[in-house]
């Protein structure tokens, strides 16, 4: 976890940043632990699609919002958001060029996993192989792009080798077997 700025220029932001993490995080949890059932997932659809507004409206008025508006947990939070806006992807390639290319305290892994959100709601391959979906009961990655290279990429944005990273992945999703 990122240590808190103690004074951002945006605090009320920063704020309502965390409080939507919260809640991003709260109904996840419970998904899970609900084993996907459809009722939370209807939630957790509702919770995002309220977020997402939020996101909206502080890009409306605010643009990207950086460390020094927002604090680093406010970033970090920022960027968690971003993450699970699926629903609007042409926010997500937004942020993703605003912050990809600079020092900004977004961790080079946060940028490979949203570029592969990006691409794979695109219908193009992955770069980094961050994006899974359920193949006859284990989880695979989505196709990537140059899979041969692909370890080298992960390795470049700190990410770990593919094959530990699915294993590990396919572990936490059935842990009994």
């Amino acid at each position: 976890m990122t240590e808190p700025d103690p004074h951002p220029t945006l605090p009320q932001v920063r704020l309502r940043l965390l409080d939507l993490e919260k809640k991003d995080q709260e109904i996840r949890r419970r998904f899970v632990e609900a084993r996907e059932a459809p009722a939370v997932m209807r939630e957790m659809i509702e919770v995002d699609a309220a977020n997402l507004e939020q996101l909206r409206a502080i890009l409306a008025r605010h643009g990207v919002p950086g460390t020094a508006q927002i604090g680093n947990d406010g970033v970090d939070a920022f960027w968690l958001l971003t993450q699970h806006a699926s629903a609007d992807l042409a926010l997500q390639k937004l942020v993703l060029a605003k912050l990809a290319g600079g020092d900004n305290g977004i961790d080079p892994s946060e940028i490979a996993m949203l570029t592969d959100r990006i691409r794979v709601s695109e219908g193009k391959p992955q770069l980094y192989g961050t994006q899974f979906h359920q193949v006859q009961g284990k989880l695979e990655p989505y196709p990537i792009e140059d899979a041969q290279g692909v370890d080298v990429r992960r390795a470049q944005k700190g990410l770990m080798p593919l094959a530990d990273y699915k294993c590990a992945l396919n572990a936490s999703a059935n842990p009994r077997g």
